[in-house]
């Protein structure tokens, strides 16, 4: 037991926050104070509605002091990000008012751009920043100019890298918006259940080898680093390229797509109250015992790094 005592230093914030256990008590801890503050409830609830979304998957409302459970409002999702852009869907359902999201998460303003077109949404909506000077997005105006990309918009910014799926070297997400405004609906299948795993994984090679310029269209992103390893090796240089410059091998480029694939599927069911039950462990994720956490897998077991015959050529100095 870590016992504290006049002298004893606080923990960083890191260190803290780096502990899942230590979010979840933390959350809760707030969660159980802001419910238990009757001065606090009175004082800035008798206009606006407070929403609280804790551990449990009812959530609470107060509203002029008088808290309740909103068992309409139930969810099973884990992610804050899906949690608030189904409220703020299901609040512009109910009111034609203006929606002011306050966010500051890429994955937020995504998210709300896909399920406002999805939902076919006509009240106006802004995602406002914590910070103050930031700019107000408009989110209604915003789906009127980029309707035809927004369908896979989701797609897209998972596959180029998220909080769960690893980016690109060099690979920004402004060359991802001009590869699919060249082509839309061009992650047609990327998070869709119905979707057959091949078909997900040949659309995203496409898709991410346009984004590496790769016009001859090769069928695997082996195929499409060796290509470009040897146009850049091959214009006279005497340096290979480094090594970070090219895509993945296809064995772990696969496994990305896994990743992407299910954050997909999560982020198009936002609004609804229960993630789709798919088992992550069939998406590029290992479960780990002692820590009782999911890792993702870098490449498949039973797959070299290498050949053998490079293998025997590397060795130390």
């Amino acid at each position: 037991m870590y016992q504290l005592t006049k002298n004893t230093p606080l923990l960083s914030k890191k260190a803290v926050l780096t502990v899942a256990a230590n979010k979840k008590q933390l959350m809760s801890i707030i969660c159980n104070d802001i419910v238990k503050d009757a001065s606090f409830c009175c004082r800035h609830t008798s206009t606006n509605k407070l929403v609280i979304t804790g551990s449990s998957n009812v959530t609470t409302e107060i509203h002029r002091g008088v808290v309740i459970a909103r068992p309409d409002f139930a969810t099973s999702h884990e992610k804050a990000d899906n949690i608030i852009v189904q409220q703020a869907v299901m609040c512009a359902k109910e009111k034609s008012n203006t929606i002011v999201v306050v966010a500051d998460d890429t994955d937020v303003f995504v998210l709300l751009l896909y399920h406002y077109m999805k939902e076919s949404l006509t009240s106006p909506m802004f995602m406002s920043s914590p910070v103050q000077r930031r700019s107000l997005i408009d989110i209604k105006g915003t789906v009127q100019i980029h309707q035809s990309i927004i369908p896979d918009l989701p797609a897209a910014h998972a596959l180029s890298g998220c909080d769960t799926v690893a980016t690109y070297f060099g690979i920004g997400k402004g060359t991802v918006l001009k590869n699919l405004i060249a082509a839309p609906n061009s992650l047609s299948q990327l998070g869709c259940l119905n979707a057959q795993l091949a078909d997900v994984i040949d659309q995203s090679t496409q898709f991410i080898g346009a984004c590496y310029g790769n016009r001859i269209k090769e069928k695997t992103m082996s195929d499409i680093r060796y290509r470009i390893w040897a146009t850049k090796f091959g214009n006279g240089t005497t340096t290979a390229p480094k090594i970070q410059t090219l895509p993945p091998s296809t064995e772990a480029f696969v496994e990305n797509v896994k990743r992407a694939h299910l954050q997909t599927c999560i982020w198009r069911a936002a609004t609804s109250f229960d993630p789709p039950p798919i088992d992550p462990r069939e998406y590029g994720y290992v479960r780990d015992e002692p820590s009782k956490t999911l890792l993702p897998t870098t490449v498949p077991d039973g797959v070299t790094l290498a050949s053998g015959d490079i293998m025997t050529l590397i060795k130390c100095n």
